[in-house]
């Protein structure tokens, strides 16, 4: 998820800092929840090792799954919060599921609740980089900066060329009044995906915080060359211009 138009705007120590033993905590819920009992490798017989094994049934309906995706593509986002509900209830360990109910409530608004869907997706799936995109997405809208910062940079770790990542750590620093480290990001977006109109035009508002009215409407100019129904772009050009005089 892109949080575009903000004018300010195992175990994983990442998750803990703030919850000491959250991430255990939470996939103990979920395999007890399951009928799975944990078990430490060391003290085990083979015997009790061997009769742990994962049960697909605990992760997925690959119907049910479809059948969400169908809803989502769609914009059916009512419908396909129900059925990510069912499927969570059913299967506790989908960690898709939780990561698209979460990101249908940041959609429908209901960001509170997003935001603990989320954090349960990224216990479970710790290398979805698009995860911790949409939890970093929901802590911003929350006002959690440092935090959204943080969850931008990991999803970045995990999978370097995500100029959605890249994109929403640059608003962020932005927001974090980090200009240059925030156009530094933006500028990695555009590099990995040169279409980029908003991250053209956040580059442009945080070109405006350094005074660089020039660029700033340069880049909003390019903004609407790439997406001519740009919702703000225009109107950040209309005010930044009569301060630098008609464009070139």
């Amino acid at each position: 998820m892109d949080n575009t138009y903000s004018y300010e705007s195992g175990h994983f120590p990442f998750l803990d800092d703030a919850e000491p033993g959250f991430s255990e905590r939470l996939l103990d819920m979920h395999l007890f929840r399951s009928g799975v009992a944990r078990y430490s490798p060391s003290g085990s017989t083979k015997k009790d090792q061997a009769s742990f094994r994962s049960d697909d049934t605990l992760f997925s309906n690959a119907d049910q799954i479809a059948s969400l995706n169908t809803l989502i593509h769609q914009s059916r986002f009512s419908e396909a919060q129900s059925l990510a509900r069912i499927i969570t209830n059913r299967y506790p360990l989908q960690g898709y599921a939780w990561h698209a109910l979460g990101a249908i409530l940041l959609q429908l608004g209901q960001v509170e609740e997003a935001l603990q869907h989320l954090k349960t997706a990224i216990v479970l799936l710790p290398a979805d980089a698009q995860a911790y995109n949409n939890y970093g997405c929901a802590q911003e809208r929350l006002g959690f900066m440092q935090q959204a910062q943080r969850s931008y940079q990991y999803a970045i770790s995990i999978k370097p060329e995500f100029a959605q990542a890249h994109h929403n750590l640059g608003v962020v620093l932005r927001a974090l009044e980090c200009y240059e480290e925030s156009i530094a990001s933006l500028q990695n977006a555009i590099l990995i995906k040169p279409d980029y109109a908003n991250a053209y035009f956040n580059t442009g508002l945080t070109l405006i915080k350094l005074n660089r009215l020039e660029e700033a409407a340069n880049n909003f100019q390019v903004t609407l060359k790439i997406k001519p129904d740009h919702k703000f772009a225009q109107k950040a050009l209309d005010i930044v211009l009569p301060h630098i005089g008609s464009p070139a």
